[in-house]
């Protein structure tokens, strides 16, 4: 290069460290423990600056994750108050699941820590956890300093962001298993001898999916001519594929057990079920069967687990998860636009790699972290497409889970793929609304009464 294109080029980016911590107004330093606390970032602000570092200083979870996203590139480490709004274990739990940040030092700072959230903190992946108030200094920098020099020169292997994400979901204490029921059904299914006496058997060790397979077998949703009174009975009319789609079904939906704040679990599963309902009910429209072809593979369960990567965030993440949802009411956008913008990875890669770990079938893998990008690709599955076009619906119904229906709309690449129109898609949406409605709230006392 020569000396003009030299003098030509951008400067280089400086080295960044960021901080996630309060910002105190004049009129808070009147008390005497803020005086402390403004100490100790005073601190961590001059060790900064003796390495050269720009400091990028925000207040909670949402703007951190924001910094993070737009500089990646040039961040040396992320010192974080444990106690932020947003949680600073949440923030760092999030910026491990990030693929392209799995080096990037993190600190934890507070006065609080205990012997538990020393515990978490190793398990989340912390580099160190700073013990505030900082009265020794040197401490605190040679701290710092082996978490920075241990991330500096590091050569980061590309890998498949489904199975580090899949490793960071190791990390999650309580992260819920799948029934045993489930584990001896895919069992069954791989076995060509077994028996519908078989499948019965197992299917009637679980008094919860027993039950709830009578129900949903006979609810409007399926309509079958006579009623279902026993498993075998639904074994032999229903094959053994439709069964083992069930099982599938009814063990996502009781995997997560309990409530978490913000999260509502009733609506999260109304909108699953619109979701389910509504695949079903378009792909029985010649306009959709001529063209979308799934194959023995059940548009119902596809639609019903299609958003589990939302339970993820609500359970395990629910002070990001709150957070997220404010920032949709603030800015008006969808929870995928909101998740991108912020967390810089959405519920669709969460849900995939759960999807992955559970062992469900690789279609509904497809279906669970591609239906808001139906377009990625060329060859991409129908069953995706016909859920986004799915998702769409059962959220223009009013099942929409804190999004505003209005603001669903098909991607390009799915209405191309039907060779239709948005105003003939959305006369279809409103031909069936009724029936689905009525399938959610029949489908919903079945599964849930």
């Amino acid at each position: 290069m020569s000396q003009s294109e030299k003098n030509d080029a951008p400067p280089a980016a400086k080295p960044k460290g960021l901080i996630v911590d309060r910002k105190f107004k004049p009129e808070d330093l009147k008390i005497p423990r803020n005086q402390i606390y403004v100490r100790d970032l005073g601190q961590i602000f001059k060790l900064f600056q003796k390495w050269g570092y720009d400091i990028v200083w925000v207040e909670d979870g949402v703007d951190a994750l924001k910094a993070i996203k737009l500089y990646k590139d040039d961040l040396k480490c992320v010192v974080v108050e444990a106690f932020i709004p947003g949680s600073g274990f949440t923030v760092a739990r999030l910026i491990r699941f990030k693929p392209d940040c799995k080096h990037l030092p993190v600190f934890l700072m507070s006065s609080q820590l205990g012997a538990s959230d020393l515990k978490e903190s190793k398990r989340i992946g912390i580099s160190a956890c700073l013990e505030r108030p900082f009265n020794d200094i040197a401490k605190l920098e040679t701290s710092i300093q082996k978490g920075v020099d241990a991330g500096t020169g590091v050569t980061i292997i590309k890998e498949d962001p489904k199975t580090h994400i899949i490793r960071e979901l190791e990390r999650i204490t309580g992260l819920p298993a799948m029934p045993t029921v489930y584990g001896e059904i895919e069992k069954l299914s791989k076995d060509p001898d077994a028996t519908s006496e078989a499948y019965s058997h197992v299917i009637e060790l679980d008094p919860g999916i027993t039950t709830q397979m009578l129900k949903l077998c006979n609810s409007s949703a399926f309509s079958f001519s006579r009623r279902i009174s026993s498993i075998l009975d639904a074994v032999n009319l229903l094959g053994l594929q439709t069964v083992v789609d069930f099982v599938r079904t009814l063990s996502v939906v009781g995997a997560f057990k309990g409530s978490a704040p913000a999260f509502d679990t009733q609506e999260f599963w109304k909108h699953s079920i619109a979701c389910g309902v509504s695949a079903k009910l378009l792909l029985e429209r010649p306009e959709f069967s001529k063209t979308l072809k799934v194959g023995g593979d059940d548009p119902f369960m596809a639609g019903m687990v299609h958003d589990i990567g939302k339970q993820v965030l609500g359970f395990f993440f629910n002070e990001m998860y709150t957070m997220v949802l404010d920032e949709m009411q603030k800015n008006g956008q969808t929870m995928y636009d909101v998740e991108q913008d912020v967390l810089g990875l959405s519920h669709g890669d969460i849900g995939e790699a759960l999807a992955t770990k559970w062992q469900l079938p690789d279609i509904l893998s497809k279906v669970i972290g591609l239906h808001h990008t139906p377009g990625a690709t060329d060859t991409m599955p129908d069953m995706v497409h016909l859920i986004h076009l799915a998702d769409i619906c059962g959220k223009r119904t009013g099942f929409a889970l804190a999004e505003r229906h209005s603001q669903a709309e098909p991607d390009a690449s799915s209405l191309a793929k039907l060779d239709m129109d948005l105003e003939t898609l959305l006369g279809i949406y409103k031909e069936i609304e009724s029936k689905v409605r009525g399938q959610v709230t029949d489908t919903f006392a079945a599964i849930f009464s």
